[in-house]
């Protein structure tokens, strides 16, 4: 209140205070949903759709976003673009259907093959699937995400069919199937148990994972004022 123009001008400045790293480069991101048949089963495909879509809300609007559905054939739904046309993004996601066929690893290879020459320091990949693979597929995923990673492109898994709950979920061969493409591909593997589970691992573990700046090997620390109070029991 009463404040001048100059005050209030330091404060827009200021504001908006972003999650996580603010001054942090743009990253490109590629979220792989699977659109298989199989999908249909218990909510998959709605479970999928939610995560995609929070996915992007948690990105930032210079962030650039690429989406790649799959079933037996692939389909480049959303070319690389900011994060800030999510309505746009959100409409096109809603939109797909369930269709035949799965190729995991062909999905991910175009969507690699996409990203390895963009002017990017961050490049991920999140792939939403069952892990349920029913087609005899020319592209291995472990491969393709090892390859991927030698790039610098990070893959990590959502398993929209995890079975069981808090008290010991039972790991099926498309668990482990997710579990190891992530593994290989230098992510993480978050399992969905119920869509209740949905918003809490959004919002943590894979909040943490999209905005925590990593930092690798050892750094020096440096102390100018030992004797300063602040640093009493540290």
């Amino acid at each position: 209140q009463n404040k001048t123009d100059d005050v209030l001008k330091q404060l827009e400045d200021m504001l908006p205070v972003k999650y996580g790293n603010s001054d942090q480069d743009a990253k490109l991101y590629a979220i792989v949903l699977d659109t298989s048949r199989s999908m249909q089963n218990f909510s998959r495909l709605v479970i999928a759709k939610q995560s995609a879509i929070q996915l992007l809300n948690l990105l930032d609007d210079d962030d650039y976003v690429m989406i790649v559905n799959f079933y037996g054939k692939f389909n480049v739904l959303q070319a690389p673009t900011k994060a800030e046309n999510r309505e746009d993004i959100i409409k096109l996601i809603n939109g797909v259907e369930p269709y035949q066929g799965t190729v995991i690893g062909t999905a991910l290879n175009k969507a690699g093959d996409m990203m390895i020459d963009m002017a990017f320091e961050e490049k991920q990949i999140m792939l939403i699937s069952d892990g349920k693979s029913y087609t005899m597929e020319k592209d291995d995923p472990i491969e393709v995400v090892t390859k991927l990673r030698e790039h610098g492109i990070i893959t990590s898994t959502i398993n929209t069919a995890a079975k069981g709950g808090e008290n010991g979920a039972l790991k099926d061969d498309s668990w482990l199937r997710l579990e190891a493409i992530a593994e290989a591909g230098g992510g993480s593997c978050f399992p969905i148990t119920r869509e209740s589970d949905l918003l809490d691992i959004m919002f943590s573990q894979i909040a943490d994972e999209l905005t925590d700046s990593i930092i690798l090997g050892q750094t020096e620390v440096k102390v100018n004022r030992e004797n300063d109070t602040v640093l009493n029991h540290v």
